[in-house]
């Protein structure tokens, strides 16, 4: 039995330029010369193997959690979201954890949300204008942004919004620096060694703080900053007693662990910064996909205005009305299918492990791609085309279709997000036309050093805003 899959024997720091710069087309290349399951040899790296096949991926997202871990495969992010971060669990401290967690971010509870998010998107779209040149992912950054302070921070008095705000600008501008892009960069003796930089001088602690010759030093100050804020705001929570407040971070404070006992201020703080560029820039990555692909496809976009003028009949849209905008849901699964604004998840190789002819050995590093598996021609016919009607004609399994990752690592913010996206461009597609810029050329891009999107910040002229009819109805 073979030991490992076949692999590029391009110099391993080669291959990392390619992955780290290139990703989709090195994956395309990979997967046309050695098929649904290769390896990668990144500099002082273990062997780092690429799956799309779905069995495959039904054996790792269901394998034993003592077997992959998930959990210390994102060790790298430690210094940014802490050690109590969902994303750095495994095992049973991991179940327990997203138990606790998952509640608030579905259900009746997730679609309360549903006026704020559409009042905030009225709210920018007062502010376009004809002519405009805009970037959709700036504009879509502001939004989210401001959706997450009042449904996930849940602070509306303004004196805290603009601070809040503030803070999480700072924080999203200094994520993106190319200093801080080593947290986006899988294991390498190189990066440990930041990584443990890093810990030393406790990026998470409001003591220390390094010097600002340290490249990284914005993002630990914005860190620093954002930590004194989301501590006096655990203080002032729990200080005025408000047990009917319905955001996401009063939930998670009024969560219980099995032994009774609430989140510390640190477990609190770690999830709450995992939020961000989990729950912020994916979904701000995955709006400005689905404007490129309605943008390159006419048909669509027709398409989509014209569901939503017969089921709303010329009336500001309800959120019972949500589930009948079944081609927006479509594009919108379509889009992320083609560009996942994550590339893939995964996981540490705690024993050995068969995938088909192959024996993992442990220590080696187990990549889902969710980019490869959502354009796998096997699956999916004419996988390079845009095609909505797919998801209107055929349900795919979760191992076929998985722009959020899968098992009980699956994204735990994916309804939100999706519910979010529906809700945006469905307000956005009642009262705006667009166009492409036309002196722009638009390619795949990166946001946060990590998630795939549009490049320039996807640009758009706005051709007409019209005029809001009325307020969200929540019925």
């Amino acid at each position: 039995m073979a030991k490992l899959p076949p692999g590029s024997k391009l110099p391993s720091f080669i291959q990392s330029y390619h992955w780290f710069r290139n990703t989709p087309s090195w994956m395309d290349q990979c997967t046309a010369k050695f098929g649904d399951i290769f390896t990668l040899r990144l500099p002082f790296s273990p062997p780092f193997i690429v799956v799309h096949n779905p069995e495959h991926i039904k054996a790792i997202f269901t394998a034993d959690p003592d077997v992959l871990h998930g959990g210390e495969a994102n060790y790298l992010l430690e210094p940014l979201t802490g050690k109590n971060s969902l994303m750095l669990q495994d095992g049973a401290n991991h179940l327990k954890l997203r138990k606790l967690l998952l509640p608030p971010f579905h259900g009746e509870r997730m679609q309360a949300y549903g006026e704020t998010i559409a009042t905030l998107t009225e709210q920018m779209l007062d502010r376009w204008q004809a002519g405009k040149h805009l970037s959709v992912l700036d504009e879509m950054h502001q939004l989210t942004q401001k959706v997450i302070i009042k449904t996930i921070f849940g602070v509306t008095e303004s004196v805290k919004f603009n601070q809040l705000d503030s803070l999480l600008t700072n924080f999203s501008n200094a994520l993106s620096k190319p200093a801080s892009g080593f947290l986006a960069i899988k294991p390498s003796s190189a990066q440990t060694m930041m990584a443990m930089a890093l810990k030393k001088f406790n990026v998470g602690s409001m003591r220390f703080q390094p010097g600002k010759l340290l490249p990284w030093y914005p993002l630990t100050q914005a860190l620093h900053e954002l930590n004194e804020f989301l501590f006096a705001e655990f203080a002032d929570r729990r200080a005025s007693n408000t047990p009917d407040r319905t955001d996401i971070l009063s939930l998670l404070m009024a969560a219980r662990h099995d032994d009774g006992s609430a989140l510390n201020d640190w477990e609190l703080r770690d999830q709450m910064v995992t939020v961000l560029p989990a729950g912020h820039e994916t979904t701000t990555s995955a709006l400005g996909w689905v404007f490129y692909f309605l943008l390159n496809n006419p048909q669509a976009e027709q398409r989509v205005r014209d569901e939503l003028s017969r089921v709303t009949q010329g009336k500001p849209l309800q959120i019972s009305q949500l589930s009948q905008l079944e081609y927006l849901d479509a594009i919108l699964k379509e889009s992320l299918r083609l560009y996942p604004v994550a590339t893939g998840t995964p996981r540490l190789v705690k024993q050995p492990l068969r995938l088909g002819a192959y024996e993992i050995p442990a220590g080696a590093m187990l990549f889902v791609s969710t980019y490869l598996a959502n354009r796998n021609p096997a699956v999916f016919a004419e996988p390079e085309l845009f095609k909505p009607e797919r998801f209107m004609e055929k349900r795919y399994s979760t191992t076929e279709y998985i722009p959020y990752g899968g098992g009980t690592r699956r994204c735990i913010g994916a309804a939100f997000a999706h519910y979010e996206i529906k809700i945006i461009m469905a307000t956005l597609l009642q009262r705006v036309e667009f166009v492409a810029d036309p002196l722009v050329k638009v390619t795949v891009g990166r946001r946060a050093n990590i998630f795939l999107a549009p490049s320039h910040g996807m640009p758009i002229v706005i051709k007409a805003v019209k005029a809001k009819a009325a307020n969200w109805q929540a019925k």
